[in-house]
C-alpha cells in the first residue's frame, strides 16, 4: 500500500515531535515536510509536494495562522489544534468553500 505524503506545521517543538511520532507509528503516511514556522512551511510544501497537511491553527509569534496557510496552499487539511472551538466557524467556512477535504482534531490528541 502506498503511503500518503503529508506535511506538518506545529509551532511547539515538543508537540511537533509527538505528532511526528504518532504519524510514523501508524505507518499510514510519510512526512515529507515539517516546520514550526509558516514561511518555512510554505516553501517546503512548494518543493516537497505533499498530498495533505496537518496544521496547528494558533502559531504563536507567526505572521500567519494555520487557517491562513490552509487558504494559501489549498490542499486536503487536518487541523490539529487546541483552538478548534474558537475557530470552528472559520473551519466550517473552509469546508464549504474549499474543493479539498478539511477536518479537525482537538488537542490533546
Amino acid at each position: 500500500m502506498r503511503k500518503l505524503k503529508v506535511a506538518i506545521l506545529e509551532d511547539d517543538p515538543r508537540l511537533l515531535l509527538d505528532l511526528e511520532y504518532m504519524v510514523e507509528e501508524l505507518g499510514l503516511a510519510d512526512i515529507v515536510a515539517k516546520s514550526q514556522y509558516s514561511s518555512d512551511f510554505i516553501t517546503l510544501v512548494e518543493t516537497k509536494n505533499p498530498e495533505a497537511l496537518f496544521l496547528d491553527i494558533d502559531l504563536l509569534g507567526d505572521t500567519m495562522s494555520g487557517i491562513d496557510v490552509c487558504n494559501r496552499l489549498n490542499l486536503p487539511t487536518l487541523f490539529i489544534s487546541g483552538k478548534t472551538k474558537e475557530n470552528l466557524e472559520k473551519i466550517e467556512d473552509l469546508k464549504i468553500y474549499n474543493k479539498h477535504p478539511i477536518d479537525f482534531l482537538t488537542k490533546p490528541v
